[in-house]
């Protein structure tokens, strides 16, 4: 079993560190070749490239999940504090994948693509529970719409994957995610 699990992770971090540098042109030969394994090994785990783009995705969510829970349950943090943690969780993934060539993705695998662009659709629940206790508190505007405020955060989100946002801003994800978040929480705090 830890064989299995072993080989599994090795696939999905080998397709990374390939993705990184041949973006969405990435074959899974190409992965078998640098494991020194089969493509039937890889089929073992995964049916498809687009099965391995699920799966990264599938360990985001989950972790951003956890830590959204875990940012909204520390009470040594001040509100504002956990809303900026909470608006800018980086995953194990986000931090290792080459967010500038995913935009190529809506072409090579629309499927997968509109399945990323949906997840910044949900999962909102702790910022807007945040948001309300903040303007309960009086630290948020109490004329702040917390649907609006979502909407523009996600519409935000999506739009780093325009293709060449990266190129044209010469930001990182990160550094676009926090200037974004710096630039919400400064307009809906009192």
């Amino acid at each position: 079993m830890k064989q299995q699990s072993t080989t599994k992770e090795e696939i999905l971090n080998t397709f990374i560190d390939l993705f990184n540098f041949l973006g969405p042109s990435l074959t899974l030969s190409q992965v078998s070749k640098e494991l020194h394994i089969s493509k039937k090994t890889i089929y073992k785990y995964f049916s498809s490239k687009n099965e391995i783009y699920e799966a990264i995705l599938d360990n985001v969510v989950e972790e951003i999940s956890i830590a959204q829970k875990q940012i909204y349950e520390d009470s040594s943090l001040s509100l504002e504090k956990k809303i900026y943690k909470l608006l800018t969780i980086e995953t194990t993934e986000e931090k290792r994948i080459n967010m500038s060539k995913m935009s190529a993705l809506a072409d090579t695998e629309p499927k997968f693509f509109k399945r990323l662009m949906d997840e910044y659709e949900v999962r909102w629940d702790y910022f807007a529970k945040l948001v309300n206790e903040g303007k309960q508190q009086g630290i948020i505007k109490k004329d702040t719409n917390v649907y609006l405020v979502i909407r523009v955060l996600e519409s935000s989100l999506q739009s780093f994957y325009r293709k060449d946002f990266f190129k044209f801003t010469g930001l990182t994800y990160t550094n676009a995610v926090k200037q974004l978040v710096n630039t919400i929480i400064e307009g809906i705090k009192v």
